[in-house]
């Protein structure tokens, strides 16, 4: 395996600048593919650099959309010391709002014509006042956790960390000088982040840079990748529309399991399957499978160390752990100890020491489309609604579905109901998909807590 984990960007940059000659990230503007080598695209950073240390501000939100533009912004702010954040400008205005003023973020980089001026005025009213502080090498970043924003945390990651993240990757999964890397998924997201675009950039290989969904027929025709990053359901989504390049050898998928079918029909491809296990709070990948029998029997990442607690959940000490959930101490506090952090996903060792996810002992599903569901905030609302109903909801097959136990003749034509009032408020990606009435009572402690992971467990009829 070559190369190290790096300890800055700087440190990078300064050790691979005399060596890298080839293209390391390429785009589209327009019609026309423009192709950086890395002293090209050190030289986009550092002018983005010496904007951001111009500003006289400690932090900054990039509200950009993915390309060129961001990815310059992102490292370039950190570079000049800034705590940087990177928000979608495609999140509702309210949901940013909030997010600048947890991240206490001083300025915004911003493409302003892309919203309303009343928009503009909220977010620049949201920002925090400037404070003196003394800027010493790379700044740390600020991402936030996945789920209903009620629940999302800051999680404070430095350089440091997401390097050695990279490491990992490339530890377990090699990225060679020859392969292409394409960025289909968000960057807001350590995955996307880590996986899709600073693995790649690191370690030798070309980062190409997609346009999305909308685009990504005509994408993967001209980069031809050969390893794509994805979340289940995009590999779903490509594998039904044969999307998939004969270039590509390898598939990576985070972020949630994904079905047999679809695995099986990678595999028919030839494609090389890898399945990574990772947190915001680890900043990515801690755990990896590669082209294994067992694809959820996953090995340890480099300096990563895991541990079952008693109650089944997952410990890890790693190097490539957050700060902590900025501006959160007592937060922090309580699932991190002696360098452990503690997740509420339960775990298990098989015989050869391999990691094995689950489920979680909390109340969040992870969804096959990468997004995170509360299953405590939709339970109370639909309670509202059929309060005599003994029901929970739970991931089936990476939807979400609600199973009830009940006696009267009618309660499914109740439920039902209960579920139309409750979908009518939500998102797509909040919806319940299924209905499930149970022969048994519902699994639950002697506090009366749902016990979630034993949901799918249950006969139904």
């Amino acid at each position: 395996m070559e190369g190290r984990a790096y300890l800055s960007f700087e440190d990078f940059f300064k050790s691979q600048l005399p060596f890298r000659r080839g293209t390391v990230l390429s785009y589209l503007d327009g019609n026309e593919q423009i192709d950086l080598t890395l002293n090209e695209l050190y030289d986009e950073i550092t002018a983005k650099q010496r904007h951001f240390s111009r500003l006289g501000i400690n932090s900054i939100a990039i509200l950009k959309e993915l390309g060129i533009d961001m990815v310059s912004s992102l490292i370039g702010a950190s570079m000049a010391g800034l705590r940087t954040t990177l928000i979608s400008p495609l999140m509702p205005v309210e949901s940013i709002s909030k997010m600048l003023v947890a991240s206490q973020s001083e300025g915004i980089d911003i493409n302003e014509e892309e919203f309303e001026d009343s928009e503009i005025r909220l977010l620049y009213k949201s920002l925090h006042k400037s404070e003196k502080s003394v800027k010493n090498g790379d700044g740390n970043f600020i991402f936030f956790t996945s789920g209903t924003t009620s629940l999302s945390k800051p999680v404070e990651i430095s350089s440091r960390a997401f390097l050695a993240a990279s490491y990992n990757g490339q530890a377990m999964l090699p990225c060679r000088e020859n392969d292409t890397v394409i960025s289909f998924l968000p960057l807001e997201h350590v995955f996307g982040f880590v996986c899709s675009f600073l693995w790649p950039l690191v370690y030798g290989g070309k980062v190409a840079i997609g346009r999305g969904i909308k685009g990504i027929v005509e994408d993967i025709n001209i980069f031809k990748p050969t390893i794509i990053p994805v979340i289940p359901s995009l590999a779903k989504f490509m594998v039904l529309r044969n999307l998939f390049n004969k270039e590509c050898r390898v598939v990576l998928v985070g972020a949630g399991p994904l079905d047999d079918l679809t695995i099986k029909a990678l595999r028919n491809k030839d494609i090389s399957l890898a399945f990574g296990y990772g947190l915001t709070e680890t900043a990515s990948g801690v755990a990896i499978s590669v082209s294994s029998d067992n694809p959820y029997a996953m090995d340890f990442c480099p300096n990563c160390d895991f541990r079952i607690e008693p109650e089944g959940t997952i410990s890890i000490k790693t190097d490539s752990l957050m700060e902590g959930y900025f501006n959160q101490e007592e937060e922090t506090k309580k699932v991190v100890s002696d360098g452990w952090f503690k997740t509420n996903d339960l775990g298990l060792f098989d015989i050869d020491h391999r990691l094995h996810i689950i489920g979680r002992k909390d109340d969040i599903l992870v969804l096959a489309n990468g997004t995170k569901f509360n299953c405590v905030e939709a339970e109370e609302i639909i309670s509202r609604i059929i309060p005599d109903v003994d029901f929970a909801i739970f991931n089936d097959h990476g939807q979400t579905a609600l199973i009830f136990h009940h006696y009267l003749p009618d309660a499914l034509n109740t439920v039902k109901n209960a579920i139309n009032i409750f979908n009518r408020l939500q998102p797509i990606s909040r919806r319940i998909y299924a209905i499930k009435q149970a022969y048994e009572k519902l699994p639950r402690t002697k506090t009366g807590k749902i016990q979630r992971f034993m949901l799918d467990k249950l006969k139904t009829i």
